[in-house]
């Protein structure tokens, strides 16, 4: 394994990447809003697409055996926009803090912060699923901040006191993405089902701070649990899978 490979060089690098998004039907919830998991996917594109663009891609870094997993993120919410508006996402690197890759983004609707997010990312081995430090080693790509965002690291959240979960559901095959996991837009997807339509309703600005904790594959058993605003996810055995 050549980890001496340095796959961002003869890269014209991009500090940022902008990409624009018309909201559909199939992308908003019942009130006519872009739901929150399918903001999550397009977040991720951009985040997938920029990191090509900076030559550590999922495709150029497999080749060292690597790829990018979500870790840890925080999304402030200041109103979600409406079918048939077009929203801009524009995403950078905030920096490197230990293992974790930090990414950034702020979101407009006609001209108007509608979101920003801090997310944290690792990167691990393919075939060990553990992390690896050596591409945060070596990378040299550009940094950027916005600290008119006021965004900060997301810490791990608590965990509900109550221990008998709110529902039960199945991973399913369309939960699975090309890393053979379910997809970080499933978690939020079961997070705003536990919430239900009068959170989303009721408040039209919020923030919510996530935590991948460990892998779920296709049939997997999950179980939320949710006590106030604490929301935890266990899958088989009863580990943690996210929080």
């Amino acid at each position: 394994m050549d980890h001496g490979m340095l796959p961002w060089r003869g890269y014209d690098m991009k500090e940022r990447l902008t990409k624009h998004f018309d909201i559909r039907f199939s992308h908003c919830d019942r009130n006519g809003r872009l739901a929150l998991h399918e903001l999550f996917k397009m977040m991720q594109e951009c985040a997938v697409l920029h990191a090509h663009e900076l030559g550590v891609g999922m495709q150029r870094i497999a080749v060292t055996n690597q790829t990018f997993v979500l870790s840890r993120a925080v999304i402030n919410i200041l109103g979600m926009p409406s079918m048939d508006e077009r929203i801009e996402i524009t995403t950078y690197p905030a920096g490197i803090e230990r293992l974790f890759f930090i990414r950034d983004f702020e979101m407009h609707c006609n001209g108007r912060l509608f979101a920003s997010a801090r997310t944290l990312w690792l990167v691990i081995d393919i075939a060990s699923r553990r992390p690896d430090r050596n591409l945060a080693r070596q990378v040299d790509f550009p940094f950027n901040t916005n600290d008119s965002l006021g965004l900060v690291n997301p810490e791990k959240p608590g965990v509900p006191a109550k221990t008998e979960p709110v529902f039960v559901s199945r991973v399913r095959y369309s939960d699975i993405d090309i890393l053979g996991h379910a997809n970080n837009s499933a978690y939020i997807r079961w997070t705003v089902d536990c919430l239900g339509e009068e959170f989303f309703r009721s408040n039209e600005r919020y923030s919510m701070t996530v935590c991948f904790s460990s892998e779920m594959t296709d049939g997997e058993v999950l179980e939320i649990f949710h006590d106030d605003n604490l929301i935890m996810g266990r899958g088989s055995e009863g580990r943690e899978t996210f929080r």
